[in-house]
């Protein structure tokens, strides 16, 4: 255990000594555009990887990615209990158990504050798109209602058809989108 954390140590002093810019090129303006840029580019790429893959290449990787952070991080907590506090290695165990347990209520409390106000502004931008969409269907009622009438048997069979085939690709694609995203989370 102790060799591997050395060794992990080593290797993200490397990548730091390599990867990183000097102490005024951090602070510059183009430094930072330049770290979202690549930020936003490694997330496109990542997604149409995904996509590619069916996501299932990406999701291994992922599980795989956050698995060993996380073992990463519960090691080097243990570690810093056992040398700093002095613990032995079962107390030291118990303590980041219960310290990740913690981490994990913070965490829990903190996405639902967040998620609490999005849902509502969601719910407030629902609310108000409805009420423009109602306002609109009962501004064009009366045109459409005179266009429907205005037609015979034979254009109001054609119309009902041309409305079904545009109509029902549109409900499917919804569906297949929506269907996909929820085999995907189960």
């Amino acid at each position: 255990m102790i060799k591997l954390s050395d060794s992990l140590l080593k290797f993200h002093s490397i990548l730091v000594r390599k990867f990183t810019g000097s102490k005024q090129m951090k602070n510059s303006d183009t430094y930072t555009i330049g770290l979202r840029l690549v930020l936003l580019w490694a997330s496109a790429a990542v997604g149409i990887v995904g996509l590619l893959f069916g996501f299932d290449l990406i999701g291994e990787a992922l599980e795989s990615l956050l698995t060993v952070l996380f073992e990463y991080a519960q090691e080097s907590l243990e570690t810093f209990y056992r040398k700093t506090i002095k613990l032995d290695l079962y107390q030291a165990q118990m303590a980041t158990a219960y310290t990740g347990f913690l981490v994990f209520l913070g965490l829990v409390i903190l996405l639902f504050r967040k998620f609490s106000v999005v849902y509502k502004d969601c719910q407030e931008i629902g609310i108000r798109e409805r009420e423009k969409l109602m306002e609109l269907w009962f501004k064009h009622w009366g045109n459409i209602k005179v266009w429907w009438n205005g037609l015979d048997q034979f254009n109001k069979f054609f119309a009902t058809i041309a409305i079904m085939v545009l109509a029902i690709p549109m409900v499917s694609i919804i569906c297949f989108a929506l269907g996909k995203v929820v085999a995907e989370l189960v």
